[in-house]
């Protein structure tokens, strides 16, 4: 819970604080679901919230006039202090059989991960100043696909840094799968 030091509540003069700190992980979900959108946005790509979460997330479909449209299915997966020593690499765990789901080869829609660096401090997840809000914090993909079984409850995969999910990467990613490719 964070206090909001510039303002009070009008009835009682008590701070204002940011709400629901008992759901930490339902907000950090909805943040980086709000930044996922707003990248598909972005990107011109249509997205589509899977009803029961099997290991699939969103669902992005990316069209182009005289092409066919091209589909891309994504797991989210916010952490707090996930980087490797270096910072190279962020991780993330999943559960063994969201990990053997994502990790099959040439599946008729491709899977990526998508691993959000979020600080557990709410105050800092958005930046508004005239004339911008900004979502001060980055997500980084990686493909699972052809990676090795691997034992035990939960998995931990990595994403590179050089990976940054944002636009650009997307269009980039939907390209590759539009020419036959992978992500």
């Amino acid at each position: 819970m964070s206090v909001i030091s510039r303002t009070s509540e009008p009835s009682t003069g008590a701070p204002v604080i940011r709400g629901l700190p008992t759901r930490d992980t339902d907000l950090k979900e909805f943040f980086h679901t709000s930044v996922i959108l707003a990248i598909a946005a972005a990107a011109g790509c249509n997205a589509s919230k899977t009803v029961i979460d099997n290991g699939v997330d969103y669902d992005l479909w990316h069209e182009i006039p005289g092409e066919e449209e091209v589909l891309l299915r994504v797991q989210l997966k916010a952490v707090t202090n996930g980087w490797n020593a270096a910072r190279t690499k962020i991780s993330a765990q999943l559960r063994d059989t969201r990990y053997e789901r994502m990790r099959r080869s040439k599946t008729s829609v491709p899977h990526i991960l998508v691993i959000m660096d979020m600080p557990t401090d709410t105050a800092s997840w958005v930046w508004s100043k005239h004339p911008y809000t900004a979502m001060r914090h980055c997500s980084y993909w990686v493909s699972l696909e052809g990676e090795p079984a691997r034992s035990g409850d939960r998995v931990t995969v990595s994403a590179p840094v050089t990976n940054v999910f944002d636009d650009v990467a997307l269009c980039e990613i939907m390209a590759r799968l539009r020419a036959g490719g992978r992500p």
